[in-house]
């Protein structure tokens, strides 16, 4: 997939969202959290590098990760958090809450 210098390294892309969303960073991330109940199962779509998921494994939440680059997934991995390569062509999502 090609993609924009910022989609290329998941450390990079987690500097220019937090300078985007500068004060907001964090409350964005707290008010999902708090909106989703414990021990619950959740899809990120599009979950980037799944920063998303760090407020969430306090949680006990059954978190996947998916998104178009697999970079991320990758790095994803590497973390230990679940996440897939996300397809136009995949036949049936997981029975979860999907963000």
């Amino acid at each position: 997939m090609n993609t924009g210098f910022m989609y290329w390294f998941p450390g990079f892309y987690q500097h220019i969202v937090h300078s985007v969303y500068g004060p907001d960073f964090y409350s964005r991330y707290n008010a999902i959290s708090d909106l989703l109940p414990d021990k619950t199962s959740v899809v990120d779509v599009c979950c980037g590098d799944c920063y998303l998921y760090n407020f969430l494994k306090g949680k006990h939440i059954d978190y996947l990760g998916l998104d178009l680059n697999l970079k991320f997934i990758k790095y994803a991995k590497k973390n230990g958090i679940h996440a897939e390569l996300l397809t136009l062509i995949m036949r049936k999502f997981p029975r979860r809450i999907i963000l």
